[in-house]
């Protein structure tokens, strides 16, 4: 009867130490599992950047001018000594 008695205290301090075992890998997944979660939300970020985090839309381009307001590029007046259409050139003047 003494075996019987020696053997179920054996069982069940083995079963205890079995039950704190398993609760500390319950701990230790679950603290995995935040982890890999809050990891997982960090690429998702960086691979989908927010609309406030990402480079500002260029400014639309201002509409056409109507023919009226543009204006007329100034015509070019060629340097001096330079003929223009073949044209003669005038005499240097007293350089």
């Amino acid at each position: 009867m003494k075996e019987f008695e020696v053997l179920q205290q054996q069982i069940a301090t083995t079963t205890q130490s079995t039950a704190q075992s398993v609760a500390a890998q319950q701990a230790e997944i679950k603290r995995l599992s935040d982890q890999v979660s809050a990891l997982a939300a960090k690429i998702e970020q960086l691979q989908n950047p927010a609309p406030s985090a990402q480079a500002p839309a260029a400014p639309a381009p201002p509409p056409p001018a109507t023919p009226a307001a543009r204006k007329r590029p100034a015509a070019a007046t060629p340097a001096p000594g330079i003929s223009v259409g073949g044209a003669p050139l005038p005499p240097p003047s007293g350089r």
